[in-house]
């Protein structure tokens, strides 16, 4: 099945500003996992991801808190004071970096927003042009707010 660059970047957004596994993307979107698999690659997602400054830090923290959370109530370790302050202070350092995260995700929304007002006004050479740009588009917006603040 051909799938639209509409759902080709909302499969993206989810993956890199949602965090969503592959699995989980391919159940919302109804989309084969084989082919997410491909367009992450092709696409290069992950360096997305750990190209995007505060935003690919945010997530990463979050896995690793998520895991190192897992880890610890399986062994029962929460209540042993080394855990519990590692723990704390992931946590304050991904409520620091949470703002650009939100903002970064924001403006993903926002481009997904007028490529769908693109497509829903019938215009495929503007459709075209937005097309050609909008990995660009966002580069830009991601190296501006992805580092902390507008440059």
């Amino acid at each position: 099945m051909a799938y639209t660059q509409i759902e080709r970047n909302h499969a993206e957004n989810l993956y890199v500003i949602e965090g969503k596994s592959i699995n989980e993307i391919g159940n919302i979107m109804k989309i084969p996992i084989k082919t997410l698999y491909a367009w992450r690659k092709k696409d290069e997602w992950d360096l997305t991801i750990k190209t995007s400054g505060a935003t690919g830090l945010a997530l990463e923290l979050s896995k690793s808190m998520s895991n190192e959370l897992k880890k610890a109530m399986a062994e029962g370790t929460l209540s042993d004071p080394k855990t519990a302050d590692a723990l704390s202070k992931i946590a304050k350092i991904v409520e620091k970096i949470q703002p650009e995260r939100t903002m970064l995700s924001n403006i993903y929304i926002m481009l997904d927003d007028v490529t769908k007002i693109i497509h829903h006004l019938n215009a495929p050479e503007l459709m075209a042009l937005w097309l050609k740009h909008i990995r660009e588009i966002s580069d830009e917006l991601r190296k501006k707010y992805a580092s902390g603040g507008v440059r």
